[in-house]
């Protein structure tokens, strides 16, 4: 037995070592050069004294106010925090309802165009009056106009052009999507979509029709989207404790380098975002969400300070940020 003993002790103690030299290196060895080198802190994430789990976010210029929406890790109604864009004070947080019954939605993205806020849903987006959230109280519920069913996982949302876009996550075997979104690239296989819609915000659900107009083919892991200052396509892609990045694609949209795809029997043309659009990549912390432009810059948030995951990420970003992009 002790001959066993002996054995076991070396080899306990090299276990030991190579775990603890692991989190060091995990924990202390982070460098984002690049992303540090671009960026700059702009406010502190609103909600991370709660269980709120930052998500969407968007500016929405008219009324010069950031929108940052989430879910609370507790199961409580999901959140919009409201922030001032000149001060950067956080004015206040609204819930929301639909028929009088409390969303409880991943709220994963939100976007506005003038006095019409989206938000995600389940498969679906609430269209919310900007009017309305201004005037409601703080931690009061603002009553959604509607919601419409999307074709897709409705994961994140962008407003560019005076158009919708309604995209989705997609990971295998994690976060599947429908089959009938993969689409063949040069590279391989994109099986996620963003379906595009024209914005008429007298309209039921703010646009002119439920059809997409267009929809885009996406990689992996996209969170978020935005069009950057030179025209371009900002993708955030984050899963779980990685490196997040920053993508930026060439702009296609709308040219006549697209395919067509069929969902429930209807064509729809189809742009495809891969390698061969790819201009940069920018290495980011973990957990990267919705991206915004603002005054010629790229806005960021990361869900990685929320107190649902702050234990296990060696950055926790409690600011939003931007970068010169």
């Amino acid at each position: 037995m002790a001959r066993r003993r002996k054995i076991w002790i070396p080899v306990v103690c090299i276990l030991a070592t190579i775990i603890i030299s692991t989190l060091i290196i995990y924990f202390f060895g982070a460098f984002f050069v690049d992303f540090n080198n671009l960026s700059k802190k702009e406010f502190l994430m609103p909600g991370l004294d709660t269980s709120f789990v930052p998500q969407g976010l968007d500016y929405n210029e008219k009324h010069s106010k950031f929108l940052v929406s989430g879910y609370m890790a507790n199961g409580d109604g999901s959140r919009i925090y409201i922030v001032d864009g000149n001060t950067y004070n956080c004015e206040k947080y609204v819930t929301v309802e639909l028929d009088e019954e409390l969303a409880c939605d991943h709220f994963g993205g939100i976007t506005s165009y003038q006095n019409t806020i989206w938000v995600t849903g389940t498969n679906s987006v609430f269209r919310i009056n900007m009017v309305d959230v201004l005037n409601t109280i703080n931690g009061h519920s603002v009553e959604a106009l509607d919601e419409f069913l999307i074709p897709n996982n409705t994961d994140f949302l962008t407003v560019y052009n005076n158009k919708l876009v309604v995209g989705e996550f997609y990971r295998q075997k994690s976060f599947e999507t429908d089959p009938s979104h993969a689409v063949k690239t040069q590279n391989g296989t994109n099986r996620a979509l963003g379906f595009v819609y024209n914005i008429n915000e007298h309209n039921k659900y703010g646009v002119n029709s439920t059809t997409p107009e267009y929809a885009i083919s996406l990689p992996d892991i996209v969170q978020g989207m935005c069009l950057n200052k030179d025209g371009n396509i900002v993708l955030s892609t984050s899963y779980s404790i990685f490196d997040s990045h920053l993508y930026i694609h060439k702009n296609i949209l709308e040219s006549n380098n697209y395919t067509t795809i069929t969902i429930a029997d209807q064509s729809i043309k189809t742009y495809i975002l891969d390698n061969t659009t790819l201009l940069d990549n920018i290495t980011c912390p973990a957990m990267t969400e919705e991206v915004a432009l603002v005054n010629d810059r790229v806005f960021v948030g990361f869900e990685n300070a929320s107190s649902k995951y702050k234990l296990v990420n060696r950055v926790r970003s409690k600011y939003i940020y931007s970068l010169g992009i």
